[in-house]
């Protein structure tokens, strides 16, 4: 089996993959082919494996085919998108990113902790996060011995854990002010050279980053220890390369220092370099190409009874990583573990069932478009106010969302006035009275919740959209089903004027969308799809605005405001 491995590494332009290309080829990987693959961008570039090179070729799901491992060093956009077809094709994947981390067909497996769970893989296994996997490391053997209860740590972080880009942002940074220059900001949102970020990543639930939530899934999910009380804060160092995390441990059983050191210095995978009167203490750069991690600083706790604190450094990218990517791979191959025993069809769709929290923090770490025009808005349901857009949601089965059985209205205010507010509310109670909707507060009420919505984003121009939904209930067609209305305030920014329409004119045609019946046209409800497709129109044509004439040659409407 070994003779015959197909090997494909996606990412291999990256620092990560180019790392374990090194390895692969440095540990004599028994790999008869291996495949580079990298986004088209990439493609036809050579990357380094030994004394060989090899071409890249670009990513797709055709490039699995025949393969029996694939190493994935790429993002979690990328693995999320591939993994599945690398599985589908018959593949046993080894991944670094987050992107099935917490995906119950994973198994999440550190190397040479863990090793007797090879066998259970069913074609996915995911490295923890880089500083957990470093972390764990350290914190196997005592957890074995004295059972870890609760865990402080606090994680700095090189810049290459953010890439290729991260390592020369701060090299330009560097030599930029050396040299008296005003540096730029594209990878970190602050200036990182000389400097330390409070944080690493987006921020997840409860403010934390997506780099502590890791921390916060990984350790207590290797370790099984469900209960085990854990909260970190993961900062951004300026060093290239190198983890450097403080650990406070707190265990069920006291240990003392002496004996820390002692069973540490036995321990797979860790080298214990703690001589203060010496000084021979580890440091990112000590550790940088190294395949072990380095524990130092072994000290107790004098305000705990049962604890203890370490400082723990490692490689990010040879342990943390492609070293551990590296092992797992050779594992694989010399247990006989990439025979094929495990159903892909579990693969071919990505439909994991998540507890309540990792759901919401899915959620909240999904990119939503359009956020930066959004300044606030106000749920009836909730009965509060929220800045968040992430928040921002109605359920699927309020009858506005899937029968367009509601109202809304467009209102804009400018140096902290609202146009025609009064005008606005009239015309929405006169539309909940057509549809049969009780509006869910009184309309002086709403009006309160406009003006107060308005004060609290803090700006004196912006839009307004007020909706007035029949709620939810059910995905029928009768209104009965829904018990109490939805009401939604939301306010944007004001959009900029289009000056250049004021100086040429809008060219306008003659739609071929009919105008609304007359019964519809009177309510401003939100079933618009006839102005999408007038919208549409207009786009296609490269004019501006789409008109409709009924048949008796009376002008209906625009595609984007009632004209007659």
């Amino acid at each position: 089996m070994a003779k015959t491995v197909r090997v494909g590494l996606v990412g291999a332009t990256g620092l990560l993959g180019r790392e374990l290309l090194n390895l692969l080829a440095d540990k004599r990987f028994p790999a008869q082919e291996v495949r580079a693959f990298a986004s088209e961008r990439s493609a036809g570039d050579l990357v380094s494996y030994g004394d060989t090179e090899l071409e890249v070729t670009a990513l797709t799901e055709e490039g699995f085919a025949d393969c029996d491992l694939a190493f994935f060093c790429a993002p979690d956009e990328v693995a999320k998108g591939f993994i599945p077809a690398a599985l589908k094709a018959g593949c046993v994947v080894v991944d670094s990113s987050r992107a099935f981390r917490r995906d119950p067909r994973s198994l999440v497996i550190v190397p040479g902790l863990q090793d007797e769970a090879m066998s259970l893989h069913r074609g996915l296994l995911v490295l923890p996060a880089s500083q957990s996997l470093v972390l764990l490391y350290a914190l196997w053997p005592l957890h074995e011995e004295a059972t870890i209860t609760r865990l402080v740590v606090t994680s700095l972080m090189p810049v290459s854990c953010a890439g290729q880009k991260g390592v020369q942002e701060l090299e330009k940074q560097v030599s930029d002010l050396l040299n008296m220059r005003e540096v730029t900001c594209k990878t970190f949102s602050e200036q990182i050279a000389f400097n330390l970020l409070p944080a690493t990543s987006a921020f997840g639930r409860d403010e934390y980053s997506l780099d502590e939530e890791d921390l916060h899934y990984d350790i207590p999910h290797v370790l099984d220890a469900p209960d085990l009380a854990i909260t970190s804060s993961c900062l951004q160092m300026p060093v290239f390369f190198g983890h450097a995390l403080s650990v406070n441990v707190e265990m069920e059983k006291k240990m003392s220092a002496k004996n820390a050191r002692a069973l540490l210095s036995q321990s797979f995978g860790v080298q214990v370099l703690d001589n203060p009167a010496q000084e021979i203490l580890p440091s990112p750069v000590d550790c940088t190409s190294q395949d072990e991690v380095f524990v130092g600083r072994i000290r107790e706790d004098r305000s705990r009874e049962s604890a203890l604190n370490l400082w723990i450094c490692a490689d990010n990218l040879r342990r943390g990583s492609a070293l551990s990517l590296c092992q797992l791979g050779l594992d694989l191959v010399q247990g006989g573990y990439l025979e094929k025993n495990w159903d892909s069809g579990i693969w071919e769709k990505n439909h994991a069932l998540l507890p309540f929290d990792e759901y919401l923090e899915r959620m909240l770490a999904v990119p939503r478009p359009g956020a930066d025009n959004f300044l606030g808005f106000y749920d009836h349901r909730v009965g509060a106010m929220c800045r968040d857009p992430r928040l921002l949601l109605i359920p699927l089965d309020d009858h506005i969302c899937h029968r367009g059985d509601g109202l809304f209205e467009s209102i804009c205010f400018r140096k902290g006035r609202i146009f025609a507010l009064e005008a606005h509310l009239q015309r929405l109670r006169q539309g909940a009275e057509a549809l049969e909707l009780t509006v869910p507060c009184s309309f002086k009420e709403l009006e309160e919740i406009i003006c107060g919505l308005c004060r609290t984003v803090g700006v004196m121009d912006g839009e307004l959209r007020v909706f007035l939904s029949r709620g939810p209930g059910g995905f029928g067609i009768q209104p009965s089903e829904c018990p109490r209305a939805g009401l939604y305030v939301v306010v944007l920014r004001a959009k900029a004027p289009h000056t250049e329409l004021y100086e040429r004119g809008v060219a306008a045609f003659t739609s071929a969308i009919p105008p609304k019946q007359s019964y519809i046209a009177r309510i401003k409800n939100t079933n618009y799809l006839p102005n999408v497709f007038m919208a549409r129109e207009a786009e296609k044509q490269g004019l501006d605005v789409a008109v409709s004439f009924g048949a008796d040659g009376v002008m209906g409407e625009a595609a984007v405001a009632n004209i007659a």
